[in-house]
């Protein structure tokens, strides 16, 4: 089972997502930045265990005896069905959410947190005042009737760490395409050339943030190729990133005669793994992953 995987998805939820985290810093008496306080997460769980009648509420030290058991599945040391279940019920971890755990404790191989050694970016030449990690990032990628990439919606949630962040930057790998910010920001100043063949451009945000403060951000980038790219579709993560779907769209007019979901070494370096995968009735193929760092990832097909 992906005990390892489910913890950490299971700790990002509880200490990320308001409606989760609420519960267990109301039992706590001090919270640390950047941690969950195990004592309140025993507390949600006594409680529940108690309203439910598994355990009699005169055995007061239930929370207490589950500090143990707690630790070691928020560690993704030990995370047992009957303990992810007081978890799901506890907190009432929404549907959507706990598919996804239960996918990750019994090793969904559509479901992956992937963590690899490449070199993804990490020594972009990008000055930065602070620094973010990425809660959520979704990408949407759609190909016209041409087979040429048409255009890609980008949503993504940051939360700043350190210091103060007021820019964010946007990279790519092309300037053939038009960059249009939806929200949380505007574009500011015109794409540069940071590495060979990679691109930013700089998005001043609304409002200047501090650690513990996110803010979503949301663009839509129209390309204009004259040559058809590789037929790819590639998402680099140096730092982790958290909670990414991407998703690619065919036109039903042109669709791929065969289509793969594809892990590379790193930016220049090989595939090191491939899997087949199959359109949707959307004509679309998508894959959601916990958590993505130092890793390159994406998707590739053939007409």
């Amino acid at each position: 089972m992906g005990t390892h995987e489910a913890g950490e998805y299971l700790s990002e939820l509880l200490y990320v997502q308001p409606r989760y985290r609420k519960q267990w810093e109301h039992y706590a008496k001090r919270v640390r930045p950047g941690a969950i306080t195990e004592s309140g997460v025993c507390m949600v769980i006594a409680q529940h265990i108690w309203e439910e009648g598994e355990r009699p509420d005169t055995e007061t030290e239930l929370p207490r005896s589950l500090r143990d058991r707690v630790g070691r599945a928020l560690a993704g040391q030990v995370l047992t069905p009957l303990t992810l279940r007081w978890f799901l019920e506890a907190f009432q971890v929404d549907d959507s959410d706990g598919r996804r755990l239960w996918a990750l404790l019994y090793g969904s191989s559509q479901i992956r947190a992937v963590t690899g050694q490449a070199n993804a970016g990490a020594s972009l030449p990008i000055q930065r005042r602070g620094h973010h990690r990425t809660l959520t990032l979704h990408e949407h990628h759609y190909l016209g009737a041409d087979g040429l990439p048409l255009r890609h919606r980008t949503l993504q949630v940051i939360e700043v760490t350190d210091g103060e962040v007021d820019v964010h930057p946007y990279c790519f790998d092309t300037n053939a395409l038009t960059v249009d910010v939806l929200q949380g920001g505007r574009c500011e100043g015109d794409a540069r050339e940071i590495a060979p063949g990679i691109f930013a451009l700089d998005v001043r945000l609304n409002r200047v943030l501090t650690p513990g403060q996110t803010t979503t951000l949301e663009y839509a980038t129209t390309f204009r190729y004259a040559e058809p790219p590789p037929r790819e579709l590639r998402r680099a993560a140096s730092r982790p990133i958290d909670n990414v779907d991407i998703r690619l769209e065919f036109d039903p007019a042109r669709t791929p005669s065969e289509l793969w979901w594809t892990i590379w070494r790193d930016l220049d370096g090989p595939v090191v793994h491939r899997e087949r995968v199959e359109l949707d009735a959307g004509h679309a193929a998508e894959r959601w992953l916990p958590r993505l760092q130092r890793s390159v990832v994406g998707f590739t097909w053939d007409w």
